[in-house]
């Protein structure tokens, strides 16, 4: 059985086997179809989460009438559920032969390329899917969260090695080349891979002692040990310590950005702009109302 964040990706599978009821009950004066009733019997089971069963009936009505792209798809979305990516790429090809201007069959074609890490091939699915209905949010959403994904692939292979130019995460880490878009796709990775937790936040450790000033820098290793402390960390001692850490960060972070403020408004270190002197010492928090910051350290209290 495919997991829960699997089945997250299938955006509009269930959508396709649902939508065909209407089309099937106009069909009454239409001669009998053998695959209808197969059919009715495969959606009955996949809404009630029998995969098993919807598959035999769907491949039955794939067998019954192989010219209907729907029988294809319908199959298809059942084997994604079961989480038989390659029989449900098989089954989609199939469906977009038939009907090759159904943006639903790319989209959910794309999914199963994601599943299996072909992260280019999906990519390219769901361009080809945005082209038949740009109006569609939800193609433009999965086209971007795989995009995404693409970067974190980029940045597990960094953080492994910290070596490569994409994210130059040493820079990042030495305050040179601070990019939200870096902080976020840090934060993503974590989410899908928890397991760099530990070393993320040794990395952060390192950079905030590397850059004592560089506020920003310590209030993402807060809000990193905040997330972390709720994960594998919650209940054990490490629990403690982390949100003992993010206090800390955090608490850092606030006295750094009234400093900069202060140096800012005093015209130090020969900033003659806001904006520029900000961004040497401060890029963003310094910007930043204070009391989000003092929101965030008063949360953990």
């Amino acid at each position: 059985m495919v997991g829960p964040r699997a089945a997250s990706w299938c955006l509009v599978c269930l959508a396709a086997v649902r939508g065909a009821g209407a089309q099937e009950g106009n069909s009454a004066a239409a001669p009998a179809r053998p695959d209808i009733e197969l059919r009715t019997k495969g959606k009955q089971s996949y809404r009630s989460e029998d995969y098993t069963a919807a598959a035999a009936a769907f491949e039955a009505a794939v067998a019954a009438v192989p010219t209907d792209a729907d029988n294809h798809a319908y199959l298809a979305n059942t084997l994604f559920r079961l989480g038989d990516f390659a029989r449900a790429e098989d089954s989609f090809w199939a469906a977009i032969a038939l009907k090759p201007d159904e943006p639903r069959y790319l989209s959910n074609l794309g999914s199963v390329h994601v599943q299996l890490k072909q992260y280019d091939k999906a990519l390219e699915v769901y361009a080809k899917a945005i082209e038949l209905l740009p109006s569609d949010g939800t193609l433009q959403k999965n086209y971007d969260t795989t995009e995404m994904l693409v970067k974190v692939e980029l940045m597990l292979k960094e953080l492994d090695t910290m070596e490569g130019e994409y994210w130059d995460l040493e820079g990042f880490g030495n305050g040179k080349n601070y990019s939200d878009k870096t902080e976020v796709t840090v934060r993503f990775a974590l989410e899908r891979h928890p397991e760099y937790t530990t070393k993320v936040i040794r990395f952060l450790k390192d950079a905030v002692k590397k850059q004592p000033k560089f506020a920003i820098m310590s209030h993402i290793l807060a809000n990193t040990l905040v997330y972390a402390s709720k994960g594998a960390a919650r209940g054990t001692p490490d629990e403690k310590k982390m949100i003992a850490d993010a206090k800390l960060a955090m608490s850092n972070s606030i006295n750094l950005s009234y400093e900069t403020r202060a140096r800012v408004q005093e015209g130090a270190s020969g900033c003659q702009h806001t904006r520029t002197c900000t961004l040497k010492w401060n890029p963003e928090v310094a910007l930043s109302p204070s009391p989000r910051l003092r929101g965030h350290l008063h949360q953990w209290r």
